[in-house]
């Protein structure tokens, strides 16, 4: 009697790990990012947290761009974003894929050439 007690049975260590693997299958794709069992697509946390850095990113510069603009009656506009006084060479390019960002002179705003950034 008392070694049954003690130890867990062959069915209860399978149910465990059926139970286990099935809450891998739920859990996993959403941090790894990936397709998960019912079809839909998942994005890794690390991925979209880079996702938002490089919008704060893009944010930072136009602010400082505009910034320029406003604190300069004899502006000009910005030819490069070197140009751009007080960022760092950090924030100059996309965390994701390491792209600098493109300045556009002609329509005066600047953008990331990442892919899946064009929106930003």
């Amino acid at each position: 009697m008392r070694s049954r007690t003690r130890a867990m049975g062959l069915i209860e260590v399978l149910v465990v790990c059926v139970l286990l693997i099935c809450i891998a299958s739920f859990v996993l794709p959403r941090y790894l990012g990936g397709k998960s069992a019912d079809g839909k697509t998942y994005k890794a946390p690390i991925s979209m947290a880079k996702d938002v850095v490089c919008q704060t990113n893009l944010g930072t510069v136009r602010q400082s761009i505009a910034a320029m603009a406003a604190g300069d009656p004899d502006y000009q506009g910005v030819y490069s974003l070197r140009d751009v006084r007080g960022l760092d060479s950090a924030m100059l390019k996309c965390p994701v894929g390491s792209e600098a960002y493109q300045w556009d002179s002609g329509s005066q705003k600047v953008h990331c050439v990442h892919s899946g950034h064009e929106a930003y």
